[in-house]
């Protein structure tokens, strides 16, 4: 049966040859264009964060929950213009915050990082802030949040889920631990 069929799709084959040629090139497109997306898509998940300027904000930052902030190269641009932005201070909804970083040029399209009710293309995030110090000081936070038993519907709550991370080994090793 198989070969009837084989003999079949041959012959159809050679009587249609432009069709033929259609055909094959159509499908080498497709898994052309295909294997593009997926190496991009790839590169843009493993991607660091390229463009820091200072750093980060360090562990004594975090255990002392200092309100410091690491902003979009754009964002320092528009509120200082070509002067440095690092020490500087900026507020955000009315809260006064230290600059100890830059990050430029990590804007992937789509927000991979984005959730499922908001945007998936358009700008990136113009600062970012630790997340307890962003919970301490109130700020709202979009994303899904789904709580279940009777824990409370805070952000704080162990009876909820709504964070959505990113994080930047330095290798392999540390991403399998």
């Amino acid at each position: 049966m198989l070969a009837h069929y084989l003999s079949l799709a041959l012959r159809n084959l050679r009587q249609g040859r432009v069709l033929t040629l259609l055909i094959f090139l159509a499908i080498g497109l497709g898994i052309g264009a295909s294997m593009t997306m997926i190496t991009v898509l790839h590169a843009m998940s493993g991607d660091r964060l390229p463009g820091r300027s200072g750093a980060d904000w360090s562990a004594r930052d975090d255990a002392a929950r200092a309100r410091v902030v690491v902003l979009n190269a754009s964002l320092a641009r528009r509120l200082f213009g070509d002067a440095p932005a690092v020490g500087r201070t900026v507020r955000p909804e009315d809260t006064d915050v230290r600059v100890v970083g830059l990050r430029a040029g990590w804007q992937p399209q789509p927000l991979f990082y984005a959730s499922r009710g908001g945007h998936a293309f358009g700008d990136g995030d113009l600062f970012a802030l630790q997340l307890q110090k962003a919970l301490d000081l109130g700020r709202q936070i979009n994303g899904n949040f789904s709580c279940w038993g009777n824990g409370g519907d805070d952000h704080r709550s162990d009876h909820c889920t709504w964070a959505q991370f990113r994080a930047e080994l330095d290798s392999p090793a540390k991403a399998r631990a």
